[in-house]
């Protein structure tokens, strides 16, 4: 294997999954050149990161010229394998698309995407695994063995700190809580009183309060901007950021809280503490990876639904979290490194 194609095209957290293990492959072989598909509105992740040395940047919904394009583009590049690392039928296709010999994918067959793989072998039937341990297979399809820590995506957001110093005043001393209030369906977000009741309790105790949300759920941060104290440390960027920016926003955190969304991801992935707020959907499947995180999941006796909830919609699991608990989570966390005081 000397030229590699990684097909992982989106969502955010699935990017986010992959790369922290393709790097990890570029470390223990460093001759081997990698190329990379991926979606335009996730191609910021892969950029600039050093460890990839082709992106191949397709639209979001890819029409049958733009596929007929990326072949061209692939087979100019002569790659001698693939790795269909999403599973999909549209991934499976560019992968053989590609012209690679070899392509290899997991032994989930969803959309018939092993049509089109030479190798379906990669464990991805497994119960209860988490989905950075199903890519970790790849690791074997690439000849090597398991690794003890996956390497940190340092370089994400790197590229935005002079931004970040420009936005967000600098206080020495002074917690910075990310609250990140978005998620990409509405059965993954905590209620909005919720997060005002949060707000104000972190600020409160001194800590500064940074919003962030996409472009969705931006209204949802001014609302709850605006129902926060106007001397409180405060700084509300949703919908707002890049994802560069947002990036750069997590790692200059201390904690980030927040629901089960692509920014807890990047979060983790970049070694931030993470609170993470989960009902419908199941932490041990696609929770923050690592040690060093906090889960709150009520794990109530319908939890997880995921895309089928039988609760007519009210989404139990996640409303009952509450936001004393979730500020004591917090104040747990940061008693270790810095002052939080209890809630009076």
């Amino acid at each position: 294997m000397k030229r590699l194609l990684v097909v992982k095209l989106s969502s955010f957290g699935d990017v986010l999954h992959a790369l922290p293990v393709i790097k990890s492959i570029k470390n223990d072989l460093p001759d081997l050149s990698i190329g990379w598909v991926v979606r335009k509105r996730c191609a910021g992740l892969v950029q600039d990161c050093g460890f990839i040395d082709n992106i191949h940047i397709v639209e979001d919904k890819p029409g049958l010229g733009d596929l007929m394009k990326l072949r061209s583009d692939l087979r100019r590049e002569k790659y001698d394998t693939a790795f269909d690392m999403q599973g999909l039928f549209l991934s499976g296709l560019i992968t053989a698309l590609s012209g690679a010999k070899r392509r290899v994918g997991l032994n989930r067959n969803r959309e018939l995407n092993a049509a089109f793989l030479t190798e379906a072998d990669v464990e991805g039937k497994k119960p209860i695994t988490h989905a950075i341990d199903v890519q970790l297979g790849f690791r074997r399809s690439a000849g090597l063995g398991p690794v003890s820590d996956l390497p940190s995506l340092s370089h994400l957001g790197s590229g935005s700190d002079s931004w970040y110093a420009g936005v967000v005043p600098s206080e020495e001393s002074t917690p910075v809580v990310v609250l990140n209030v978005g998620a990409s369906t509405i059965y993954k977000r905590w209620p909005i009183d919720r997060w005002i009741e949060l707000a104000n309790a972190v600020t409160s105790a001194g800590a500064r309060v940074i919003l962030t949300a996409g472009p969705s759920e931006a209204d949802d941060a001014f609302e709850i901007a605006g129902r926060i104290s106007p001397s409180a440390l405060l700084t509300n960027l949703g919908g707002k950021t890049t994802p560069d920016q947002l990036a750069s926003v997590l790692s200059h955190s201390d904690v980030v809280i927040t629901g089960d969304t692509g920014p807890m991801h990047l979060a983790a992935a970049l070694g931030k503490t993470v609170i993470a707020l989960f009902g419908p959907t199941d932490p041990r499947l696609t929770g923050p990876y690592g040690n060093n995180h906090k889960v709150i999941w009520k794990q109530i006796s319908c939890s997880p639904c995921f895309r089928h909830p039988t609760c007519g919609g009210r989404v139990d699991c996640l409303t009952s979290i509450t936001a004393d608990e979730v500020f004591r989570a917090l104040c747990d966390v940061l008693s270790e490194r810095k002052n939080c005081s209890a809630i009076a």
